[in-house]
């Protein structure tokens, strides 16, 4: 519609739409989108603009560049909306808010609908999207962040891509993310999906949406389409193999350690720093006991925080069940974050079954499931660290004397085979010196974040010139 101002605005949509009926809108003369120069939640509407091969000024601010946008906004020399980026230019008025801006775009160049069921399934999808992006936790402290993020992408993200893949799957191979035809439902998935591969969505593993097939395949087709290339980050490259429970079973039994342990990515390890080593872990008599028994006194002991509402505890049970298997001196808790010992109980009935959606052939956890009656045992862990930190997929590894010496986080995109915490173990059981990642590097973006304890804005007031760090 601003390419060819010599074509009329009607006709232009029309080709835009592909057959489908789109908003008619006069001619501008100037759009500038400005934003950081990086990912973040301009990437849709800039992705939108290309698509329609709509000309715009790409504005791509420095952190520099935006301090001294915004503090001519605060004086009023600047018209900039909310404080808050992005902001679209139309001629000389300047609008706020990136999911309008979003819908503008789409509705000129066909990527939004005029029929308002199909609006209604393509808001779905991109409403999501943003409320990942909006309900993403922060912290100042990059330990509580990171135990916070990886919580979060075991529920909160998990529910949301489980929805947008089933609606994917529900609608064929080649289908869109709310339809058969490209909209900018599709341009908010890519963008959200390109944030976390790149590792721009602190503390939440590279690979997550991988674990989602129908997602997977469309992220590919729509990295296929001829108006899209060059404009989105090509995915990363593949990351180190998998270990797998039988190959870390089988390298133990040996007696081997570098076999197969891989560093994790720096946002999944364990720092020497992590507030839960050195403590005395709290006593476990005060648990209800629904499956076994007490560990034994004297022998190192797994404890494993876990819920039966949690999707990534599921293959965390199973996975530390065969581990346990093969290490009759080592005792084996499991810690139920249940608010009902009703729920232990159901979760037991179901052992023996498949659980296909969560790639489990069989439910078994042979090791003692416990209710933690008025959150005794948790309260005291979380009173020996200071601050509420244990949480599902919490696990410990106490030595003999009843010290915590290795706490690892788990989740779907962190499983058991991919952490340091079966190598940890095996050097406790041979007497050598557990292996140390350092301190927690400090990160710079905490001392800037302006909301470090609420969840994102909708749009951004604060960035870093290389993108958006979520």
């Amino acid at each position: 519609l601003f390419a060819h101002p010599d074509q009329d605005s009607t006709s232009r949509a029309r080709e835009m739409s592909d057959g489908g009926a789109v908003a008619t809108a006069p001619t501008f003369h100037t759009m500038r989108l400005t934003y950081f120069d990086g990912p973040g939640r301009a990437d849709p509407i800039r992705l939108a603009f290309h698509y329609g091969d709509v000309a715009f000024d790409d504005e791509r601010l420095t952190l520099a560049q935006w301090d001294a946008l915004r503090e001519e906004g605060r004086r009023g020399e600047r018209d900039l909306p909310l404080l808050q980026l992005p902001v679209l230019t139309v001629d000389t008025r300047v609008y706020a808010q990136s999911m309008a801006q979003l819908r503008f775009v789409g509705r000129l160049v066909g990527l939004y609908p005029v029929d308002v069921l199909q609006q209604l399934e393509v808001d779905e999808i991109v409403e999501t999207t943003q409320e990942v992006l909006n309900r993403a936790p922060q912290a100042k402290s990059p330990d509580r962040k990171r135990a916070l993020r990886e919580e979060y992408a075991s529920t909160v993200m998990t529910r949301a891509f489980k929805l947008i893949d089933n609606r994917i799957a529900t609608r064929g191979a080649d289908a869109f993310a709310a339809g058969d035809t490209l909209s900018i439902a599709d341009l908010c998935l890519v963008s959200l999906c390109s944030l976390v591969e790149h590792g721009n969505f602190e503390y939440v593993s590279p690979t997550f949406c991988h674990q989602f097939s129908a997602v997977t395949g469309l992220l590919s087709r729509l990295r296929n389409l001829p108006k899209l290339e060059g404009h989105l980050p090509p995915p990363p490259p593949p990351t180190a193999r998998l270990v797998s429970d039988s190959a870390a079973k089988n390298a133990m039994d040996a007696g081997g350690d570098g076999a197969v342990e891989e560093l994790p990515p720096v946002q999944l390890r364990t720092w020497s720093d992590n507030l839960f080593l050195g403590k005395a872990c709290p006593s476990l008599t005060s648990l209800d006991f629904v499956t076994g028994s007490g560990p034994s006194p004297g022998t190192p002991t797994v404890v494993v925080l876990w819920a039966s509402y949690s999707d990534a505890d599921f293959g965390l049970l199973v996975d530390l069940s065969r581990l346990a298997s093969s290490l009759p001196t080592v005792s084996f808790v499991g810690v139920s974050c249940d608010s009902r010992r009703a729920d232990i109980e159901v979760f037991v009935k179901r052992f023996g079954v498949a659980l296909p959606e969560l790639k489990i052939a069989k439910l078994q956890v042979d090791f003692p499931l416990a209710f933690d009656t008025d959150k005794q045992f948790r309260s005291a862990l979380n009173g020996a660290v200071g601050q509420s930190k244990a949480g599902v997929s919490t696990t410990l590894l106490v030595d003999t004397s009843g010290t915590i010496v290795w706490q690892e986080q788990f989740s779907l995109m962190h499983p058991l085979a991919k952490g340091q915490f079966q190598g940890q173990l095996r050097r406790l059981l041979r007497g050598d010196a557990l292996a140390s990642n350092g301190p927690c590097p400090i990160s710079a973006e905490d001392d800037d974040d302006e909301y470090a304890d609420d969840a994102v804005p909708s749009d951004v007031d604060s960035g870093d010139s290389d993108g958006m760090l979520l």
